[in-house]
């Protein structure tokens, strides 16, 4: 019995010892491409669950059954890999980035979603990929060319002006001369901004985002159809632009600090005469077409110090820019939560005098776990402040005539007011939010936010010593003007989500949320004019003429909201959202809206009929149907604007305002109800990636100022009364073309066509004729903004080409009037009344894009990399505005700059054959009007936008510095444009399509970075 008893516990103890044989310690590292460490790579056994992670240093160590089992590394955005483990006791693994983005976690509204799953139309900007490609003065110019049916338009190279961004086509109309956008509705962090619009409280007329470092985002989600928009109800009509700051990341503290600095360089300026060629040519003007009028003493005395002078005025206020960018950075993460904290400074110098545009800020964004993690509470804090300097007048850059010279002096007309005149503008901002979520019963999270964003705006502009030209004596004038604009907007809001997958088949995300937010904005402003001595640049001046006022608006939303996301089989996709919003902006009868959407979708690369196309990774087919709004800037206009009078008796009192004072109940949101059909596919080993969309976009009840009869007191009142349709499609192309372990190559073609239409004005449909001097319509089943204009048949050669009226025997009348001559234009008379008149007209041109697109391609080559990025506008017409101000001379042209005119084909004598007609000064006919579609031309462009060369230090390299990263880099941005307009740049042009060149040119910029990972 002892034997047996002693021979089964020999038995059972080489049993276990052979299993304690067979089992094996595995430890390595997990790193990226680069050699960087990856924390929380999951570490497993295949097969089984037993397994670990890595820690911040991408270290793991784990015990397997034997050595014949396989381990999986995996982790998100990384190709998964397996690996046997044989004989080693060491394995290091070294993960490749995945090239497939379906997976990528993307920012929608009040949540996150996996692009596989989305089924609204969500476009998704990485930041770090094209934070080197410009100037980083502002996030919107970085997202040009990137997504397709976002048109970026930068219309000006001014320090710290204001990019337009439209999504889907412009949905704006107004009477007035300002041009109007229809802007996305923008949210940082949470927080929905106040709008980008210029107003009276946004005293500076700064962009208010370009106080946002670009270094400090982290990514950029673009909603861009209702079913993905509509959570945001009411001010989501044009889109839903979603901004995510950086936060920390586990692993060991990452310190980086990153130099940019370069110059910009002077654009192609305009044409102008210089020196004799000036005077021979002004000489010239008044020996055709005014003999008898005596020259002036500056071109004709030839004692005059001035008279062989050749200033270019143009260098004088243009010259080579400077600009340079500084951030630093810490960020990390661990147990207790992540961390982030960043500082930046930034300086960009104009090329004209006195612009300037200067950023400095710090950010933290900070997020502590408790209670096993199922507690986390976030705050981010963002605190700012921006100076933008302005030169004088950024429509006429100081010309005066090249006779007279440089630096001072009291003949000078311009220039000398440039640089004395100041214009400081000074942004203060404080983004602070406070979020705080809870995770109970594994599958509900309860999230209370709070957010506050205060803005401090600050204007001072002074004339210490200006020139006023009297008919008699000149006098000096010293004025001086001061702006304070204040706005706080605030936000609360409280979210309920479900997440749960129930029989591994369905699963169930279900959103509700409630959202108060309140906003206020004040300023004052005054002004004073003197004509006493004074070196004050503030509204200090001794007995001067003084003005002054303030104001106040504010205005509160209430909103509720819910969505739900269901998934089956990860095949059939349903979501559906909906919102009420009551704003107290509205009418007492329409304080409420409401706002539904919903969309399906079809993974049908899961179904089993379609396993065998090997080609096929992924397809997606998706539809949706939305409701969304938009509102007005101004809070007051339901209830009907008072103004201060002087009242009875000698009582003050307020009056109703005749042109917006009009009480109006039934005032309400503006209405967006979209379509969208859309495909998203992955082919050959997800090398190649197309995302396309059909939508179709009406936007009903824009606002509208509409006469009101005369009995009723007042002169207007406005309306819910105007719609507009967009319609078109978008395609994004993304190829892998290769990839090896040296070298790869990559290339994303984005690009939308859109139909833009007004389909209703008012009641009775009547064209709009706006006042903006150039000749703008807005009329019933055409687009926006069309051009109106005369049309032109070319230059009247002789006296008898001029049509005759055979009842009065009078020729054709011009525009002032009077009879028309030879070497006038031809105007076409269209109604046959012989009178050129604002009757003959028509619809002459639409500077609305047809398309509008994006094309880049990256390169890499072991460290280096090389990224080109270009930009295209395909189908607009846009009008020469530079040039038409060239050739309008007027009687006064003798003092100021002229252009070269012997470079233009100007008429002269019967015969010619000429583009110009005559260029008469003293012809109050004006040949050369605004209003002419010869001036029209082809906006079309392609703009090699940007190209950024490289290089990553290796890795052997870095271990010896003890850096984690380290680049360098050079950037070209506006490289070269072609086009076929003949004016400077096609791009640089308002949105009703009239140049804006010689407002501010847009510089080429010559960038070098340097980027330091610790």
């Amino acid at each position: 019995m002892k034997k047996r008893l002693l021979l089964f516990i020999l038995l059972l103890h080489g049993i276990s010892f052979t299993i304690l044989a067979q089992e094996v310690t595995v430890s390595g590292k997990v790193t990226d491409e680069n050699g960087t460490g990856l924390p929380g790579v999951s570490v497993i056994v295949k097969g089984t669950t037993k397994g670990t992670t890595t820690d911040i240093e991408g270290l793991y160590k784990l015990i397997v059954p034997n050595d014949k089992v396989l381990l999986e590394f995996s982790y998100v955005g990384y190709v998964k890999q397996t690996i046997e483990v044989g004989s080693r006791s060491g394995i290091d693994v070294s993960l490749k980035a995945e090239i497939s983005q379906l997976d990528e976690v993307i920012v929608v509204g009040y949540g996150e979603q996996s692009t596989r799953d989305a089924v609204g139309s969500v476009a998704n900007v990485k930041f770090e990929n094209v934070i080197e490609s410009q100037v980083p003065e502002n996030m919107e110019s970085l997202l040009q060319g990137r997504i397709a049916g976002v048109n970026v338009q930068v219309n000006s190279g001014e320090p710290g002006a204001a990019p337009i961004v439209i999504i889907r086509g412009l949905a704006a109309v107004t009477r007035g001369g300002e041009d109007v956008a229809s802007e996305p509705l923008y949210v940082i962090d949470g927080i929905p901004i106040l709008s980008k619009a210029t107003s009276e409280f946004n005293v500076t007329g700064t962009n208010i985002l370009a106080d946002i470092d670009p270094s400090d985002i982290e990514n950029i989600s673009i909603l861009r159809d209702a079913s993905a928009a509509a959570i945001y109800g009411s001010r989501a009509a044009n889109g839903v632009i979603l901004v995510t700051t950086k936060k920390g990341k586990r692993g060991k503290p990452q310190i980086t600090v990153s130099s940019v600095s370069g110059i910009s360089l002077v654009p192609q300026l305009r044409n102008a005469a210089g020196g004799a060629n000036e005077r021979r040519i002004k000489v010239g003007l008044y020996e055709r077409y005014n003999p008898d009028l005596a020259l002036p003493i500056l071109l004709s005395d030839s004692l005059n110090p001035y008279y062989n002078n050749a200033t270019d005025w143009q260098r004088e206020v243009y010259s080579t820019g400077f600009t340079q960018n500084y951030n630093a950075s810490i960020r990390g993460a661990g147990e207790f939560g992540d961390y982030s904290l960043s500082v930046g400074h930034f300086e960009n110098k104009g090329i004209a005098i006195n612009s300037k545009f200067k950023r400095s800020n710090i950010l933290m964004n900070n997020t502590f776990y408790g209670l096993d993690k199922r507690l986390l509470i976030n705050t981010v804090l963002g605190v700012s402040s921006t100076n933008n300097s302005r030169r004088l007048s950024l429509a006429e850059p100081g010309f005066t005539s090249s006779l007279l010279p440089a630096p001072d002096s009291p003949l000078l007309e311009g220039f000398e007011d440039q640089v004395k005149y100041t214009d400081r503008n000074i942004n203060n901002r404080i983004r602070a939010n406070l979020n705080v979520s809870y995770d109970f019963f594994n599958h509900f999270t309860f999230k209370a936010a709070g957010g506050l964003d205060y803005s401090r705006a600050m204007r001072d502009q002074s004339y210490p010593e200006q020139i006023v030209r009297g008919d008699d004596n000149d006098a000096i004038d010293r004025s001086s003007a001061s702006s304070l604009g204040e706005s706080q907007n605030f936000i609360l809001e409280n979210t309920l989500t479900y997440k749960n997958t129930i029989n591994e088949n369905h699963y169930l995300d279900v959103l509700v949320g409630q959202s108060l937010q309140y906003s206020k904005a004040e300023s004052t402003k005054a002004s004073g004019k003197t004509a006493e001595e004074s070196i004050a640049e503030n509204v200090n001046v001794p007995k001067a003429i003084a003005d002054g006022g303030t104001n106040f608006s504010a205005y509160a939303i209430l909103s509720y909201f819910s969505r739900v996301n269901y998934i089956f089989n990860d095949k059939y996709l349903i979501s559906g959202s909906l919102r009420a919003d009551g704003s107290s902006k509205f009418g007492d009868n329409k304080k409420w809206g409401v706002f539904p959407s919903g969309a399906i979708g079809w993974t049908f690369s899961n179904e089993p009929f379609l396993s065998d196309l090997s080609f096929l990774n992924f397809g997606k087919l998706r539809a949706s149907l939305g409701l969304s709004g938009g509102q007005f800037d101004d809070d007051y206009l339901s209830q009907g604007i008072l103004q201060a009078a002087a009242g009875y008796g000698g009582q003050g009192g307020f009056t109703p305002v005749w042109e917006d004072g009009y009480r109006n109940a039934e005032l309400t949101w503006e209405q967006t109800v979209m379509y969208d059909i859309g495909l998203d596919l992955e082919l050959f080993n997800s090398r190649v990636s197309v995302t396309a969309d059909y939508y179709y976009k009406l936007t009903k009840g824009l606002l509208l100022n509409t006469d009101l009869p005369n009995t009723s007191g007042y002169v207007s009142i406005f309306k819910n009364a105007a719609d507009v349709l967009n319609e078109g499609v978008e395609i994004t192309l993304n190829t892998f073309n290769v990839q090896t372990p040296d070298f790869t190559w990559s290339t994303n073609l984005n690009f939308a066509f859109n139909q833009n239409r007004v389909t209703k004005i008012g009641e009775g449909n009547e064209d709009i004729i706006r006042d903006n001097g150039r000749g703008t319509i807005i009329r019933v089943g055409r687009p926006i903004n069309g051009l109106f204009q005369f049309e032109s048949d070319g230059i009247y050669q002789s006296e008898e080409e001029v049509p005759v009226n055979p009842q009065t025997g009078r020729k054709l009348r011009g525009w002032d009037g009077k009879d028309l001559v030879a070497g006038d234009k031809k105007l076409i008379d269209q109604n046959k009344d012989f009178r050129i008149d604002a009757n003959d007209r028509i619809f002459a041109g639409d500077p609305n894009p047809d398309v509008v697109g994006g094309f880049s391609n990256d390169f890499t080559y072991k460290g280096f990399y090389l990224s080109v990025l270009a930009s295209f506008v395909v189908g607009r017409e846009i009008v020469n505005t530079a040039q038409l101000d060239r050739l309008q001379l007027g009687s006064g042209f003798a003092s100021g700059n002229i252009a070269d005119l012997s470079k233009f084909s100007i008429w002269q004598r019967p015969g010619d054959q000429t583009t110009y007609p005559s260029i008469n000064p003293w012809n109050s006919v004006a040949q050369v009007l605004d209003n002419d579609d010869d001036y029209i031309e082809d906006g079309s462009y392609f703009r090699l936008q940007t190209v950024t060369l490289g290089y990553n230090f290796r890795r052997d390299f870095l271990n010896k510095l003890k850096l984690r990263s380290l680049k360098v880099y050079s950037t070209v941005n506006n490289v070269a444009i072609f086009q076929n307009y003949s004016g400077p740049d096609a791009e640089a042009v308002t949105l009703s399509g009239f140049d804006n060149s010689d407002g501010y040119p847009k510089p080429r910029y010559i960038l070098l970075g340097l980027n330091i990972g610790l």
